[in-house]
């Protein structure tokens, strides 16, 4: 781990033989199976604040750690929605303050829509702000550091980053997070709620999560320490424990029953000012099989215990439909091996599913293969994979597009967009809803292409004229998020990044250009509005078209357009547009304040605290005087080198009174001064080599 952070700690090979850090990398995934993390022993002090604000959650910090945890919300099956309140309480032992980072995974279109801070034991909301480029037309970007207690910003693919600060010395901190999501359709009376995840952290987790779901339709959950209840107004209730290791898995769901109605559903969205109707309906749709289907399964150490779901699964396919299979592993030899179906499953039988095996290559045949005629369809199964890959394959043109679906096993550890960088013909890749069992989802995917299959797939109407019943305020708050969660992307998309943030933050929404705050000092109840020095950001939907449709199948949401104003802000490529515009305004500790000490960065590393400025002094002044150092020596060996060859050439050394000295004399000199030059040369790369050690040593710590 310390020659992947820097190239320098490889010891004294490393001062004759070049270290490639992505070589390690890969060997680091290729032995372990775990993608390696810049952020867990990285160099920091070289690191620009900008990027420290926006990704650096950091190792554990000794002390900090999350001593209770609850989720509780209420699912509504009618309207295809749901709010899930996570609470933490984060404990800090140490005797100073402590900043408490974490990095949450949200299921596939679900959105936080508030956070609630406890200081002092008073309730305060956070406020909603434009961020990024958005922020800078309307001058309103929230400074991001410690005068806000706490601030949740959007990293993009489902990610979202918490920061807050203090958690105080031996003291206690309590912070709520309300998160929307949708649920997936799977059948008229079958529906899944995903549940958000830890992806990574800086705390202990000292305790199992509480969970409390209600619903006035059953619920269950694939879990032994869950259990099922009826409250007393006959709701359904769900209860119990999440372990650590479920809750930072690869994601937990809940099954939940409903009424086989296709009925429409009618709300009003509660964030607009005029009057603005969202109508929701399902419709039946066919879904023909694909006309070739190459399905890429993982070779690596993680899908070794799903291997048996996955055969059973992939067994269940229709026989009349062309299936490929591609085992992706290094024990097939450089180039993928494509079997055919009952060759695919014997092979993934008979195979050692070890370590961690790259699948770029095996992706890009199957989009080759798949694209060769129209209805190609790609089912990729995989477990965690790297992001050090930069190899570029070469790839035929499609003669049409294919369908890109992905079973991801891990916990959403790895970014698609990284991974297929160079690959930009492969997307978009749809997520299989994960709702219990690795082999029951994936049969439940592939069943609607049995023969007479079909799928589900639910649109919304944006109406102002609609004058029919509409649902509870609580139900329409939600789909209204849901919704301007869907129309932010496309916005965003088309380069309208000001209109975007205008959206987000009306409807309340942590979004790529918008972010949620609690200030301190007075409360804040979650209202929008900035100071009118700022502008205001409020908006709403002026005349919606009734026409205007958007559609939502069990993969993927598509929101129609609202109308709204001409972008401000262009961008070229929505793709690119993600890393520059998504991760604005996040927050870190106190990082290089102006007018004060920047000597600190807190919460980014083993031990909380690095000494930035003293340590880039202090190699300074080491570089001065190892480049002394090696100058001295360097002419000294010289001189000892030279006077050694001219006293061998003559016959030896002679003394004061004429008389020559034995040669070997001379070769002692001349193998002196070999040493010198070579003591003199290895004086830098020896003084790096211990600055990056002892800089690094914390992985151990």
């Amino acid at each position: 781990m310390m020659e992947c952070a820097d190239a320098r700690t490889a010891g004294i090979p490393g001062l004759f033989i070049r270290i490639e850090p992505t070589t390690q990398r890969q060997l680091y995934f290729s032995v372990t199976g775990k993608p390696y993390r810049d952020d867990k022993s990285a160099n920091f002090s070289s690191m620009p604040d900008d990027y420290l604000q926006k990704h650096v959650v950091g190792v554990p910090v000794s002390g900090l750690s999350l001593i209770r945890s609850a989720m509780n919300g209420v699912v509504n099956p009618n309207s295809l929605s749901s709010t899930v309140n996570w609470t933490f309480v984060f404990k800090n032992r140490t005797y100073q303050p402590q900043e408490a980072r974490a990095e949450i995974g949200l299921p596939e279109g679900a959105v936080i829509s508030q956070m609630t801070l406890w200081p002092g034991g008073e309730p305060k909301n956070a406020r909603f702000n434009a961020s990024g480029t958005a922020a800078n037309s309307y001058g309103s970007n929230v400074v991001a550091g410690h005068d806000a207690p706490a601030i949740v910003t959007d990293l993009g693919r489902g990610r979202t980053l918490l920061h807050c600060y203090p958690v105080p010395a031996q003291g206690e901190m309590k912070i709520r997070l309300a998160v929307t999501i949708p649920l997936k359709l799977h059948s008229l009376t079958d529906a899944s709620l995903s549940l958000p995840r830890f992806i990574d952290n800086n705390f202990t987790i000292a305790a199992d999560n509480q969970l409390s779901m209600r619903s006035p339709e059953e619920l269950n959950m694939n879990l032994k320490d869950v259990r099922t209840a009826t409250s007393p107004t006959g709701d359904k209730l769900l209860t119990g424990v999440i372990k650590e290791e479920d809750l930072s898995g690869a994601g937990l769901s809940i099954r939940v029953a409903r009424k086989p109605s296709l009925e429409p559903v009618a709300v009003r969205d509660p964030f607009i000012r005029e009057l603005c109707y969202i109508i929701q309906t399902i419709k039946k749709v066919e879904a023909p099989p694909p006309s070739q289907l190459v399905v890429v399964v993982d070779g690596s150490q993680s899908v070794k215990a799903h291997s048996k779901e996955i055969q059973a699964a992939l067994s269940k396919l229709p026989k009349n439909m062309v299936t490929s299979v591609i085992l992706a592993s290094d024990q097939g030899g450089d180039v993928p091996e494509v079997l055919k179906l009952g060759e695919g499953i014997k092979r993934l039988e008979s195979t050692n599913l070890t370590g961690g095996q790259d699948n770029l290559q095996s992706v890009v045949k199957a989009a080759e293969l798949a694209g060769q005629a129209k209805g190609g369809n790609v089912l990729w199964i995989h477990g965690p994979q790297p992001s050090f890959n930069n190899e570029i394959y070469i790839m035929a043109p499609y003669v049409s597009h294919p369908k890109f679906y992905e079973l991801a096993l891990d916990n959403g550890v790895m970014d698609a967009n990284e991974f297929f960088k160079n690959h930009r013909e492969i997307g978009p890749i749809q997520p299989i809803a994960r709702s219990g069992k690795v082999g029951d989802d994936l049969e439940r995917f592939i069943a609607k292409w049995q023969p007479g299959g079909t799928d589900l797939q639910v649109e919304y109407a944006i109406r102002t004229d609609y004058k029919g019943p509409v649902i509870n305020p609580a139900q329409s708050a939600e789909i209204a998020c849901l919704v301007a969660n869907s129309e932010v992307q496309k916005m965003l998309h088309e380069g309208k990044v000001r209109t975007a943030a205008a959206t987000a933050v009306s409807h309340h929404i942590v979004s790529s250009v918008s972010l949620a705050s609690v200030l301190p000092g007075a409360y804040n109840r979650g209202d929008t509005q900035i100071s009118a020095d700022r502008g205001e950001l409020n908006t709403h939907y002026t005349h919606p078209t009734p026409e205007s449709i958007v559609s939502n199948n069990a993969n993927q949401t598509q929101v129609a357009s609202f109308p709204e104003e001409p972008p401000v802000v262009q961008t070229t490529d929505s793709r690119w547009n993600s890393h520059s515009n998504e991760l604005q305004g996040a927050t870190n500790g106190t990082i290089a304040p102006q007018g004060a000490d920047a000597t600190y960065i807190t919460g980014v590393n083993t031990s909380g605290t690095v000494r930035v400025n003293n340590l880039a002094n202090l190699e300074a002044l080491l570089n001065c005087l190892c480049n002394l150092s090696e100058l001295v020596c360097l002419v000294y060996g010289g001189y000892l080198l030279l006077t050694s060859i001219f006293a061998i050439a003559n016959g030896g050394t002679k003394t004061a009174d004429g008389k020559v000295k034995d040669t070997p004399s001379a070769f002692t000199r001349l193998a002196c001064g070999v040493m010198v030059v070579m003591f003199g040369l290895m004086i830098p790369g020896t003084m790096n080599w211990f600055v990056a050690s002892a800089r690094d040593c914390n992985l151990f710590s």
